[in-house]
């Protein structure tokens, strides 16, 4: 079976919230290890824009030392240089690998280093120099609009930075929900893989009936039920392969006796489990699989009927040829009745699916009552 590269959500996520966990399924797979209340990026913008505020009165008080309006500038720079660095020795360097991210970085910073640090030295030559000229340094000095805009600038630069990358938003977000979704990344065994493969290709063939069928097969009212089972299940299938991985790893510490015969009633209990974890998923497998049907029924009729629409153009033209087979009209004649029995086969399918439908609500009661 394809390794599926889907993930299985809380059907009780946010929409936004959903929709941006799926835009990145990579991302899925190497969440933050540490769960932020706030995004990374939110609160480095928050850390840049608070101390910016709070210090705004220094800039706005005449005779102020003029040193203080570059502070900004000067952590700024500091913060986006020592994280060049790292972002080139840690990613470039050690793992050697390519990232549209690291490109960005080197954008970025490149005109930075190049352009801010020289310009934080000539202003330092330009305030020493003051005394003898003061008109070069008087339109940045505190109280001044112009150190008001050198005072803000910076931190203005980075914020709009970090709000139009957002850099690291999938990871932290993902560490977030970590157990709001379950990929196959999380399962160690072949038998939990597959299971897990097989509820996501039920819901999938499900949308795409959806879409293909319209409302009248009844799956508007069946997709919340199938997620709903489809996440239910999937939190079963991945405690089920967490209870398995213990109890290999127990066997694996040692073969004796006592321990096989202390570890035999797990085991039973356990497969007992997986066997009604299966049965269930097949129910819905074997629904997926009607439903799939259903589509190719439907998808065959078009076809048939797209030709027998264009069946009366060559009707005409096989009678205004002399050498036209005389049985052409009559096989003409063949595939309108060919699209008429599509359509029937595909009204029989579509009304065995609406009760496919029916049946699997009623089971699905049955599987959750005690």
């Amino acid at each position: 079976m394809t390794p599926s590269t889907q993930a299985t959500f809380d059907p009780n996520l946010r929409s936004g919230t959903l929709r941006r966990l799926k835009a990145s399924p990579e991302g899925l797979k190497s969440p933050s290890p540490i769960r932020l209340p706030l995004p990374r990026w939110y609160l480095i913008a928050l850390a840049a824009v608070a101390p910016a505020v709070l210090g705004a009165p220094l800039v706005l008080t005449p005779g102020a030392s003029g040193f203080v309006v570059l502070t900004p500038l000067i952590l700024v720079t500091g913060l986006c240089c020592a994280f060049l660095c790292l972002r080139v020795v840690v990613h470039d360097m050690l793992d050697d690998e390519d990232d549209r991210f690291s490109n960005l970085v080197f954008v970025v910073g490149a005109p930075l280093v190049g352009f801010v640090f020289p310009t934080w030295w000539i202003l330092l030559i330009a305030r020493m120099l003051a005394a003898e000229e003061p008109s070069v340094t008087a339109p940045l000095m505190p109280g001044t609009p112009g150190a008001v805009v050198l005072w803000f600038l910076p931190v203005v630069t980075l914020v709009v930075f970090l709000v139009v990358r957002r850099p690291w938003d999938t990871a932290d977000l993902a560490a977030r929900h970590r157990d709001d979704y379950v990929i196959r990344a999380d399962l160690r065994f072949t038998l939990s893989a597959q299971l897990l493969d097989r509820l996501q290709r039920v819901t999938a063939r499900a949308e795409h009936a959806h879409l293909v069928l319209g409302t009248p097969v009844g799956l508007d009212h069946a997709l919340p039920l199938l997620r709903s089972e489809e996440w239910r299940l999937a939190r079963e299938c991945l405690h089920l392969d967490q209870l398995r991985g213990r109890l290999v790893d127990s066997q694996r510490e040692g073969t004796s006796a006592p321990l096989g015969e202390a570890l035999a009633p797990q085991w039973s209990v356990l497969e007992e489990a997986t066997e009604r974890l299966t049965e269930e998923v097949d129910r819905l497998d074997a629904y997926g699989e009607r439903i799939q049907t259903a589509v190719e029924t439907h998808k065959e009729w078009v076809r048939l009927q797209r030709v027998a629409d264009q069946a009366g153009d060559f009707a005409d033209l096989a009678a205004r040829t002399p050498t036209a087979d005389p049985g052409t009209p009559n096989a003409l004649d063949d595939s309108l009745h060919g699209a008429e029995a599509a359509r029937a086969v595909r009204e029989e399918m579509i009304r065995e699916t609406v009760q496919a439908t029916a049946d699997l609500f009623r089971g699905t009661d049955g599987s959750k009552s005690p």
